[in-house]
């Protein structure tokens, strides 16, 4: 197994309802966010991307002290984003994320 095969379903699932997957489906994909992060080779973009997903999944289940940790972790990871202006545009996307909290 690699990280895609945890990732790939997620990111394909929330493609396919535009970010706003069933409520039912969030404690679903929590066990495979985490399990995705598991994995010491990934990049840095993909980590600070999984890290949103699972702020996300766990700020739709309530859990917002979590969603904030994992938010604060993906601006952290993110700032080793080589891409001056993906990290920027990222980051922007993890505070206002955050502010919504």
């Amino acid at each position: 197994m690699t990280v895609n095969n945890y990732t790939g379903p997620v990111e394909d699932l929330f493609s396919l309802y535009q970010g706003n997957i069933p409520e039912n489906a969030y404690l679903k994909v929590i066990p495979w966010l985490e399990k995705a992060l598991s994995f010491p080779r990934m990049s840095v973009q993909l980590r600070s991307r999984v890290l949103c997903l699972l702020g996300d999944c766990l700020k739709q289940t309530g859990d917002s002290v979590k969603a904030k940790q994992c938010y604060n972790q993906a601006f952290i990871v993110s700032a080793e984003i080589e891409d001056k202006q993906l990290m920027v545009q990222l980051q922007k996307m993890i505070q206002s994320r955050l502010s919504a909290l």
